[in-house]
């Protein structure tokens, strides 16, 4: 099967009688390049390195629809609340989530513990029978790890 040709209109032939400057036509194929890139790659699911260089995790593509949104459990109803702030928090919810899926296990338990289930670094470490300084360290460890990640992402 062939290479597939992408559609890169002369502009200088669709328009004959019109004189276009260099500068006009610089602009509209960066036009053109950038709608190739909105149309293929926020589409596309992206890979995360691990610090062993393996792919750790898939972040979905970027461009989400309304129905997608539906699909996912993000209602709209609620009409003083605008789609667009709504939008921003679920995608850093998800961003936020991808980061923590690439902790440790021993990580996410320990996060999870504190921050969700409202348990404090004395009530863990007596759980687990570490010591209460070691836990604070973990667990700003564990922090200091999704700090880097979301730093990267950006």
């Amino acid at each position: 099967m062939g290479k597939k040709i992408k559609y890169r209109p002369k502009y200088t032939k669709l328009y004959p009688g019109l004189d276009i400057s260099p500068e006009v036509l610089t602009t509209l194929k960066k036009g053109d390049i950038r709608d190739e890139y909105e149309s293929y790659f926020l589409k596309k699911a992206r890979p995360v390195k691990g610090k062993s260089g393996n792919n750790a995790a898939v972040l979905p593509g970027r461009e989400v629809s309304l129905e997608r949104l539906i699909e996912m459990g993000i209602c709209f109803s609620d009409d003083s609340t605008e789609p667009e702030k709504l939008f921003i928090k679920w995608e850093e919810i998800n961003v936020l989530y991808h980061a923590i899926a690439l902790l440790k296990k021993e990580e996410r338990l320990l996060l999870a513990s504190i921050f969700f289930d409202g348990m404090t670094e004395r009530e863990y470490a007596a759980v687990t029978g570490i010591l209460q300084q070691t836990i604070h360290y973990r667990k700003k460890a564990a922090l200091k790890k999704i700090k880097i990640i979301l730093e990267n992402q950006n």
